[in-house]
């Protein structure tokens, strides 16, 4: 049995299913009616119940029939036995007429009233450090010869060892998740610093350049330097008077398109009626960035602008409302071209 069970616990890669393993032979050759393992949790001084088995299957939650106690963490003071067992390590046993005084409130009545008439436990040691208590309860009387107890003792030891591996495991997973945290931490800050160094240069232009088109042009070649995923980028602007909105600048993979001039903007070249661009009317309440995808679009731009769009190997857009107070003065298009780039935040 423990040559079987230290195969089990070399070979299975689930500390949780070892475990449970061990506990339904432990139980089975003790021959309980039912045990428990409880965790020990050292900062705040507790037992937790981790698993229970009863007529050989494995459960994680308290039977409904158990002691209430078992349901939330059980504080050490209220269980001198552990404090015992840690000093001088051995097999407790308790028959029926030692239950009162010795056991953890409402426990002595459920054993009862189950008809359990001894339990025994074990403190789940690694060296010097506790990390849990074994609990069995008998439907007989119990004594044991000191090879019985040699052998659950031994059984014990080994649901320590792998109480300590699951332990290490969930510290390794710890460990990764703030790995994880910490690189997250580091590219938003450096998304943040490419950002902030885009406005100074974008600040710098409004302030050296000598027409509006130039610096809207200048605006678009920054925003390439943001991702390598944008494949064009334009400013629209809107003409109250007309409910029209025109064009006024495209670059297309960082190279300023004219507009008057290049084929590839023929679609663009004259002003659209706002009320056939359905992005438009979204813009206009939401006051927030909008995604179209381009194969499945839920607001349509213009069925010119979708076959220019496709024919561009374009995937999704990014639309991003610019408000003067609120008024609508214009927006931008960000055009992706990487169909597996993910949705930002709004």
């Amino acid at each position: 049995m423990l040559r079987n069970s230290l195969s089990r616990l070399s070979t299975d890669p689930n500390p949780e299913d070892v475990l449970g393993h061990l506990l339904v032979e432990l139980v089975s050759y003790a021959d309980a009616s039912v045990g428990h393992i409880f965790i020990y949790d050292a900062c705040p001084n507790t037992l937790n119940l981790k698993v229970r088995c009863h007529d050989g299957q494995v459960f994680w939650t308290p039977a409904e029939d158990e002691p209430i106690l078992f349901q939330s963490p059980i504080p050490i003071e209220q269980t001198a036995i552990f404090t015992q067992l840690s000093a001088q390590p051995r097999l407790a046993i308790l028959n029926q007429h030692e239950f009162e005084g010795n056991l953890w409130q409402g426990v002595p009545e459920w054993l009862q009233a189950k008809g359990y008439q001894a339990t025994s436990c074990c403190i789940l040691i690694v060296g010097e450090r506790p990390f849990g208590l074994l609990a069995m309860a008998f439907a007989r009387p119990v004594t044991f010869h000191l090879v019985e107890e040699e052998v659950i003792l031994a059984l014990a030891q080994q649901i320590a060892l792998v109480i300590q591996l699951t332990l290490l495991s969930e510290a390794d997973k710890q460990k990764a998740i703030v790995r994880e945290q910490e690189r997250s931490a580091q590219e938003r800050t450096a998304e943040l610093a490419k950002a902030n160094d885009a406005l100074r240069r974008s600040i710098a232009h409004l302030t050296t350049t000598e027409s509006l088109q130039l610096f809207l042009r200048a605006v678009l070649q920054e925003v390439f330097q943001t991702s390598s995923d944008i494949h064009a980028a334009a400013v629209f602007s809107y003409q109250p008077d007309t409910h029209t909105i025109q064009m006024l600048e495209l670059v297309l993979n960082g190279e300023a398109i004219n507009i008057a001039t290049d084929p590839r903007a023929e679609v663009y070249r004259f002003p659209v009626p706002s009320e056939t661009a359905g992005d438009w009317h979204m813009l206009r309440p939401e006051r927030r960035i909008v995604w179209i995808d381009i194969d499945d679009p839920v607001l349509n731009p213009t069925p010119d602008a979708i076959a220019w769009h496709k024919h561009q190997g374009h995937q999704l857009l990014n639309v991003i409302p610019c408000l003067l107070v609120s008024n609508p003065w214009d927006f931008r298009i960000s055009l992706h071209h990487s169909p597996a780039l993910q949705r930002g935040s709004n």
